[in-house]
């Protein structure tokens, strides 16, 4: 059997965040993000609450600090006061499998149920070797990392 990379999900973008205004996610695969201070709203933007395949389109939900959202894109983020957030964007069969199993988008998940998610996202975000694996744009505070 050939290996195919397709198969997996593989890391396409790191977003560490602290927005001060509302921002969109997009492209294809799966976002996870981690609200890791603060409270943001997310959303779906220009879908209203139907069902979208199986999976129930929420109207925005209030995410606060230590939960995970799990959502296909367009994915819309507002902070709500000061907030924090690790996104990374998978792409690949298992991941499109993953979202095509969520029932309602987008979806919320405890930081508790998964201790090391927290930790994964930050190997994620930090790159091989530990090193800053981000660009940081001058003069703002959202740093991106698209693998190649």
């Amino acid at each position: 059997m050939i290996y195919d990379w397709s198969t997996t999900a593989a890391l396409a973008s790191v977003q560490d965040i602290q927005p001060d205004a509302p921002f969109t996610l997009s492209g294809e695969g799966l976002w996870v993000c981690l609200v890791s201070s603060g409270k943001c709203t997310a959303s779906l933007p220009a879908m209203g609450p139907s069902a979208a395949g199986s999976a129930l389109i929420l109207p925005p939900q209030s995410v606060p600090a230590g939960h995970l959202i799990l959502s296909r894109a367009p994915l819309a983020l507002a902070p709500e006061g000061s907030c924090h957030l690790l996104c990374v964007q998978l792409t690949g069969q298992a991941a499109a499998q993953f979202l095509a199993g969520l029932t309602e988008l987008p979806f919320l998940a405890r930081g508790e149920t998964c201790p090391a998610a927290a930790e994964l996202m930050g190997r994620l975000a930090a790159g091989p070797g530990g090193q800053a694996a981000a660009e940081v744009a001058p003069g703002t505070s959202r740093r991106t990392t698209t693998a190649g």
